[in-house]
């Protein structure tokens, strides 16, 4: 995939029931312009079908999540500064036009970063809340159905994957720094599909190591993939 402006940036992207893609990030045009939210849609092959930019006037938008609820619907999760809180949910059809939008103003956030559709149709988005994690569902008009927090003992977490599991609840991999020393152990929580927490695991050793990734291999089972810090290599 070839974009035609070097001012395109992808951020994330999905692939789509039927093949194809859709990638989101942001767009400045000119120098000029504000950062607008910027999604390309492919084929099967990385031909581009349709490049679009969103915008608020006369503020920044990124998109870093994009998921697809059916073949002629999607969500873009976007970070703009035009909320008090920096959220925006977006949704566009198949062919890019929007239908739907909304700042997410009952939404506790400071970044809302992570988004996916569960087994049941229903949005879940996450990311950080000053140094706490959150995970909430929300309805097709915006409004929070739950929400979930982890902080423990005021340390400082990260988010960096949720994906859905095998029994329609959720995983989520990160990282937390529990020392002075700013020593990074791995973070999973698993939720249920109601949000509540059914257990957390933290581990690592002397040195520090992130995690990016995720994957569910069977039904008790998972593999996490990232780096340790143990030399400059990484």
């Amino acid at each position: 995939l070839e974009l035609k402006n070097i001012n395109n940036q992808i951020l994330s992207g999905i692939k789509l029931k039927n093949g194809g893609f859709l990638f989101v990030g942001y767009s400045q045009p000119t120098s000029e312009d504000w950062n607008k939210i910027y999604v390309v849609k492919t084929d099967k092959k990385l031909n581009i079908i349709w490049e679009k930019i969103y915008s608020s006037t006369n503020y920044d938008n990124k998109g870093y999540s994009i998921a697809e609820l059916n073949e002629n619907e999607y969500y873009i999760l976007g970070n703009t500064q035009a909320s008090k809180n920096n959220a925006l949910i977006l949704k566009i059809d198949s062919d890019g036009n929007e239908k739907w939008f909304s700042y997410l103003p009952n939404l506790n956030c400071t970044f809302a970063s992570h988004m996916i559709i569960n087994q049941n149709s229903e949005i879940i988005i996450a990311g950080q809340t000053a140094k706490q994690l959150f995970v909430s569902k929300i309805d097709n008009n915006g409004n929070i159905v739950w929400t979930y927090n982890y902080l423990n003992d005021n340390n400082y977490h990260r988010l960096y994957e949720i994906k859905n599991t095998d029994d329609n609840g959720i995983i989520i991999v990160g990282n937390t720094i529990k020392d002075l020393k700013n020593k990074k152990d791995i973070l999973i929580i698993k939720l249920t599909n109601h949000g509540k927490q059914e257990w957390i695991s933290i581990f690592g050793n002397e040195y520090s190591e992130v995690a990016y990734d995720i994957e569910q291999i069977d039904k008790r089972n998972y593999v996490v993939g990232g780096f340790s810090l143990k030399d400059k290599k990484g």
